[in-house]
């Protein structure tokens, strides 16, 4: 048997929100991003080939950053704000989305592989080329979302699909 991802956490619990927070995160993650994701923004950072797998981000604000070729395998990313963001051949396979806003963003060339996208917003997203094998669309709203040569079976329920472009 061989160990897929093992991440090492520890939460404080916030009274005045239902979600906790990260305290420790893995050691691969610099200190300065450490920062950053605690202050709860990575607005328009350029986060390019940044490796992020397993490392649980919820309700993180990504709006406008440049995260091609970044890796979220396993990552835990409900809530997180991926509008506008540059997600171009980047590894989200299996990673958590629920409840994510991906409206405008550029998945071009990216790995949706087994990814939970229930309730997740993809409005005019480009999601050309993108691996969607597996991918769970559940009550999401792909509205005028490009899903050009777009390629594998996802699991779509209750989705919104009004203006899908292909």
């Amino acid at each position: 048997m061989s160990v897929i991802a093992v991440v090492k956490y520890e939460f404080e619990s916030s009274p005045d929100t239902k979600q906790g927070r990260v305290l420790q995160m893995p050691s691969s993650i610099s200190m300065e991003l450490q920062q950053q994701i605690r202050s709860g923004s990575l607005q328009g950072a350029c986060l390019q080939y940044v490796n992020l797998m397993g490392v649980w981000l919820e309700g993180i604000d990504f709006s406008g950053a440049d995260l091609t070729n970044a890796c979220f395998e396993f990552a835990v990313l409900s809530s997180c704000n991926f509008q506008d963001c540059k997600l171009e051949k980047a590894n989200l396979k299996r990673a958590n989305l629920i409840g994510a806003n991906l409206n405008g963003a550029h998945l071009r060339n990216a790995d949706l592989y087994y990814a939970r996208l229930t309730c997740a917003s993809l409005k005019k997203a480009d999601l050309s080329n993108a691996n969607l094998e597996r991918t769970i669309l559940r009550c999401a709203d792909l509205s005028g979302a490009r899903l050009t040569n777009a390629r594998g079976n996802p699991v779509i329920d209750r989705t919104k699909m009004e203006g899908i472009i292909q």
